[in-house]
C-alpha cells in the first residue's frame, strides 16, 4: 500500500481513470493498492505521494448484491438505461442476435434494446 495525496482542483474526486474507484477529498491522503498508486503517480497534477502517518486506509468497495425481493427484470432494464451506444450494440447482438443502427441517438437505442428485452427476455 502506498499513501497517495489528491491535489487536484475538485473538492471531492472519485478516481475513474486509474481504476481504483476511490473517493478523495481535496488534499486527503489515502493508502492505495500498489497497482493503482503507480498509475496515479503518473498524473502529477492530480496526485502526489503522501506521508504515511497521515494516510487513512481505503475503505473496500462493496459489490451490489441482488436480494430475493429485487426484480431481476427491472435490474436488467436499469442496466440497459446506463449503457452507451457501443455497449447497447454489443448487448443486443449478444443476447438477441440483432444488429442495431448506431447512427441513432443513444436514447432511441436504449428504447429499442429495452423493447427487445421486454419481447424476448433473457434466459
Amino acid at each position: 500500500m502506498i499513501p497517495i495525496k489528491y491535489i487536484g482542483h475538485r473538492p471531492i474526486y472519485r478516481d475513474g481513470a486509474c481504476g481504483s474507484n476511490l473517493a478523495f477529498e481535496q488534499w486527503q491522503t489515502i493508502l492505495v493498492d500498489d497497482e493503482f498508486a503507480v498509475k496515479m503517480l503518473r498524473h502529477p497534477s492530480v496526485y502526489e505521494r503522501g506521508v504515511d502517518e497521515s494516510a487513512i486506509p481505503a475503505a473496500p468497495m462493496k459489490k451490489a448484491v441482488v436480494t430475493e425481493d429485487e426484480d431481476p427484470d427491472q435490474t436488467a432494464r436499469d442496466a440497459i438505461a446506463n449503457l452507451n451506444k457501443d455497449a447497447l450494440a454489443t448487448y443486443a447482438k449478444t443476447h438477441f442476435g440483432v444488429d442495431i443502427d448506431k447512427r441513432k441517438n443513444v436514447g432511441d437505442l436504449r428504447q429499442q434494446v429495452t423493447m427487445l428485452f421486454d419481447q424476448y427476455g433473457i434466459e
